[in-house]
Parts: C-alpha cells; sequence; structure tokens
C-alpha cells in the first residue's frame, strides 16, 4: 500500500464480483474489517486494527453496547457506560446494526476493563478474534442485514428444479 499507515489489504473481487464499498469482511473467526474503495477486480480492505476503523458491538453476555474502534494490534470498545456489564473474557460481537455485519459474529475478547475513579465510562481492550497478518482467505459480506428470506424457499425449490405452490397455508411441492 502507498499509505503504510493505513491497515488495509487488497482483494482480487471487486465491482465485477458485486463487491460495493461498505460491505465488511470476515474469516471463519471473525470480523476483519470493510470495503473502503472497489475497482473491477479488486478492492480495499481497511482492518478493524486500523485506527479509523469502527463498527458497533455488543457484549454477548450482558449485552451492552458500544463502538469497537481499531487500536495495531488490539481494540478498544468506547462509548460505554460506567453501570454497563462487562468482563475479563466476554465476547464482543457484532451488533447488525451498522450494516457491515450480520449480528452475533466474533470481534474479539475482552483482555482489560479499566473503570477510571471519575468519569462517565470505563475503558475496555479487545484482543481480536483475527489476527490480520495471518490473513488467508476471508469473506465478503454481500448482504448484511437487506436479505430478502420470504423468497428463499422459492430460489431452492427453483434451482433443484422443483416447482412450489401453496394451498390453504400447506407447500405442496411437486416434480
Amino acid at each position: 500500500d502507498l499509505m503504510s499507515h493505513y491497515g488495509t489489504v487488497t482483494i482480487d473481487r471487486g465491482e465485477m464480483h458485486g463487491v460495493k464499498k461498505g460491505m465488511g469482511t470476515m474469516t471463519i473467526n471473525g470480523v476483519v474489517g470493510y470495503i473502503t474503495n472497489v475497482e473491477a477486480n479488486s478492492s480495499k480492505i481497511l482492518l478493524l486494527t486500523d485506527r479509523y476503523a469502527v463498527v458497533d458491538g455488543v457484549v454477548q453476555r450482558s449485552r451492552a453496547r458500544g463502538i469497537v474502534q481499531g487500536n495495531i494490534d488490539t481494540y478498544t470498545l468506547t462509548f460505554l457506560k460506567r453501570s454497563d456489564d462487562i468482563q475479563v473474557n466476554d465476547m464482543i460481537v457484532t451488533s447488525g446494526l451498522d450494516n457491515y455485519f450480520p449480528k452475533g459474529f466474533a470481534i474479539g475478547t475482552v483482555s482489560k476493563v479499566v473503570k477510571n475513579e471519575y468519569g462517565l465510562g470505563q475503558d475496555v481492550v479487545i484482543q481480536p478474534s483475527v489476527v490480520a497478518a495471518n490473513l488467508a482467505a476471508l469473506f465478503v459480506v454481500l448482504n448484511a442485514n437487506n436479505f430478502n428470506f420470504e423468497n428463499l424457499e422459492k430460489q431452492n425449490a427453483e434451482a433443484a428444479g422443483k416447482e412450489v405452490s401453496s394451498q390453504a397455508g400447506k407447500k405442496i411441492e411437486s416434480r
């Protein structure tokens, strides 16, 4: 990358493959980052470890919500209330509210919680679920929250060469 102070990765999928700016990227272990630039056959991903990367996160155990920000090799969870229940080893997952990722995918694990004596919030450090230096393959989330599940069964049946019809609330399949 020309701007080495940004944490980015370039992939060999772009506009011709349906990739758009703002789409999330992940591995089977969790969140990687999101698409910032798209060309015809390539795209640039801003890694979540980058200082300019942010994503909405939720503490899986207590449902406390905050903003996950990149911080070189770790993340910080910000905008938490002082009263929010968060502990070391809590899993932080995606909330689904930012439309980058579906909800419930791993972001990382809390490694440190500091409640300052004075202040309204608390400082939380997160160990990422995905180590960017070890990336070999990743997925691009083509549709985080806008998937239409109503037609899924019909599409699957058509793909299998079946005809699906509905009669008095019952689904009937014919070959």
